[in-house]
């Protein structure tokens, strides 16, 4: 069992532009073949609003994952429902105001099989 570190880039135009206080950031997880979850701290400062989370088609058809948000005191914030499928996009909205690091995980129910990646976009205000 291995666990991939995710990588993120970050959009924030609440300095850039008084009118548009938006931020968002999008965390990419490279999972490898042997790889069952993935997980990233990041700062997050300011009301989370919506989470999209991108699946791909992997090998292993029974592939399933869950996505969990804890906040900087490792309060569970958000978590998906157990068992969501591969190749498929969900969106969730959300009004979870945030402060210092969090952590984003998502964890499979079992080896990918194959290498993928899994993008998890957080946005807010």
């Amino acid at each position: 069992m291995t666990i991939a570190t995710g990588t993120q880039a970050t959009i924030d135009l609440r300095e850039a532009e008084e009118r548009r206080p938006v931020w968002e950031k999008t965390i990419t997880f490279a999972i490898v073949t042997a790889d069952t979850a993935g997980t990233i701290s990041l700062p997050i400062d300011g009301v989370l609003r919506k989470i999209i989370y991108a699946r791909p088609d992997t090998s292993n058809n029974d592939l399933t994952s869950t996505l969990t948000i804890a906040d900087n005191g490792d309060n569970e914030i958000f978590t998906t429902s157990s068992g969501l499928a591969e190749n498929a996009t969900s969106v969730f909205d959300v009004n979870e105001p945030l402060l210092g690091t969090c952590d984003v995980t998502i964890t499979l129910n079992e080896a990918a099989g194959a290498s993928s990646t899994f993008t998890v976009t957080l946005r807010g205000v």
